[in-house]
């Protein structure tokens, strides 16, 4: 198992990504990778699929998901791999239906500024009736009303931090995905350390007390992070005893991040941790 090339953080359509579990596989396959991990926001509904195409392809399938928690206004999205999805089921289920209240109040905030969207709008922008409502799904539907040219425009405008729609009620803290993860004897990682909005310093202390409560991992290795970056994580990981992980984060092809970059391989005590050894 030694030095299985892997990409563990991947989206299809099921959260805010454009491709199907099967492309994912696919372009999984092109990049010649062993293992690979489908993680979409807040469900995994991908996974059936992806497990049936990454049998027939020879690759290796971790089961995960991406919970987006919040501290406060500072976005900290938090991976779950190789959860007991019985023990897993209420937490996901409690995303799934604080979604619908989330969504429900950044429409009430975008009406008062004449932004008008319908609530079935969003939710029939879902490839599933299973799934989450993301903000995607808010966008693309702002998109069809004519209110933006393209869902990041729509972002832009209306969804992130600042503008008059930005909401993170509803959103479970660090703290409780970690305990969820936990619990459900799974694995957790923080995602993306570059992308958060705090000083080094913050950040630590925040994974200090994360480990505390069973985080066990952090990903270093991520499509956006320079080499200073990935560096410096890594050292951060290690004066920790943080598992250091790796993904892409793709979305749709064609854009600055692909399945299988950066280059990550995945070694024993990770590939037991993901529940793929």
């Amino acid at each position: 198992m030694t030095h299985l090339k892997a990409d563990l953080h991947v989206h299809t359509w099921y959260s805010d990504g454009s491709q199907t579990p099967a492309e994912a596989v696919q372009w999984a396959a092109e990049a010649h990778l062993g293992a690979l991990a489908i993680t979409d926001h807040d469900c995994m509904l991908g996974i059936p699929e992806a497990q049936a195409c990454c049998d027939a392809a020879g690759i290796l399938l971790a089961h995960g998901c991406e919970v987006s928690a919040y501290e406060g206004d500072v976005k900290l999205h938090t991976l779950a791999y190789n959860c007991d999805m019985n023990l897993f089921q209420p937490f996901m289920q409690t995303l799934k239906d604080n979604s619908v209240k989330r969504t429900e109040a950044i429409l009430a905030k975008l009406d008062k500024i004449g932004v008008h969207i319908p609530v079935e709008e969003p939710m029939a922008e879902r490839h599933s009736q299973e799934q989450p409502i993301h903000g995607m799904h808010i966008a693309r539907a702002g998109v069809k009303r004519g209110y933006a040219p393209d869902p990041y425009a729509f972002f832009g405008r209306y969804l992130n931090y600042g503008c008059p729609g930005y909401v993170t009620d509803f959103r479970p803290s660090p703290e409780e995905t970690v305990q969820a993860v936990h619990d459900a004897r799974g694995f957790s990682v923080v995602a993306h350390p570059g992308r958060i909005d705090m000083t080094d310093a913050e950040l630590y202390d925040l994974l200090v007390r994360l480990k505390a409560l069973g985080l066990e991992g952090l990903e270093v290795h991520y499509s956006t992070h320079t080499p200073e970056q990935t560096a410096k994580y890594e050292a951060m990981a290690a004066k920790l005893g943080l598992i250091c992980t790796g993904g892409s984060d793709t979305h749709l092809r064609g854009r600055s991040r692909s399945v299988g970059k950066p280059d990550f391989w995945v070694e024993d005590e990770l590939a037991a941790k993901l529940g793929i050894l």
